[in-house]
This record gives C-alpha cells, structure tokens and sequence, in this order.
C-alpha cells in the first residue's frame, strides 16, 4: 500500500449562517459570518478574545478615498481547530485577508495555516457583492452590508 497517496475527507456542506454586522473599531462595519464543522451555534466565548485580536488590526481609518470601511469576518469551527477569517475593501478593489487560528496557546496569526474551501464560499459571495455593490457607479456600502450568503 502506497503511503503518500492523496486521499481527503470528501467534501460535505457545513453549517453556515449570517450573523449581521459587527461595528469594528474606527468605524468598520462587517458581516459576521458562522460556519461550523458540526453545528450552529458556536461558542462565541471561545472566539471572542480572537475576534478582539482581529478587529484591532483594522487599518485606520475605516473610510477614505480607497476604502469604504466594509468586509467580512468568518468564525469557523473546524474539524480540528478554530479559525478567523478577516476580509476587506481596500486599495479601491483588492479584498485583503487575514487569517487567525486558534490552537493550545490561545489565538495566533496565521502562519502555515489559511482559509479552507468552506471559507471560500464565503469570500466569493463578498467578491460578488462588491461587484455589484462597491464597484458600482453610485457606490452603496449599506447595500453590500445588506447583501449575505
């Protein structure tokens, strides 16, 4: 029997939920979005101190002529740890991301760590969403907030 042979978990849907819009520091405005490998809802406690992490590295300020002070953050409950997912409108039309993780020393960025497949599903739909409404000809920052998964 080979050893290194490529052989994922198959791929199955997992809960996911809008959660509305969390104010962030400076004057962001995110959605919040849930997924879990289990069930909804999360524990929020358990993200809550990597949520504040996340939330106090936004640039400042929120608005500006490159910015419209709009993302996303994602709270996931994975299969073996927990994850962050911080997205973005910055530098007119780039969504940059952050990723934070969760493991036995508390909340850390990142490192050989990123978003999954499920997280993706989420980020497409923000990328749609700014199409149709940031990249607009009358740019409508309220009705991307509006506009969820």
């Amino acid at each position: 029997m080979e050893q290194n042979v490529f052989r994922p978990s198959p791929y199955h849907a997992r809960p996911l939920a809008a959660r509305g819009v969390l104010p962030a520091p400076g004057g962001w405005r995110l959605k919040l979005y849930d997924i879990a490998y289990d069930s909804l809802p999360l524990d929020e406690a358990r993200f809550a101190a990597g949520v504040e992490g996340a939330l106090a590295g936004l640039p400042q300020p929120a608005l500006t002529a490159q910015r419209p002070g709009v993302g996303a953050l994602i709270r996931h409950a994975g299969r073996g740890m927990d994850y962050l997912v911080l997205v973005y409108w910055d530098n007119e039309n780039e969504c940059l991301v952050r990723v934070w993780v969760r493991d036995e020393g508390g909340w850390r960025a990142a490192s050989a760590e990123s978003f999954c497949v499920w997280d993706l599903q989420v980020i497409w739909h923000e990328r749609e969403a700014c199409v149709r409404h940031l990249l607009a000809d009358a740019p409508d920052p309220d009705g991307y907030l509006a506009d969820t998964l």
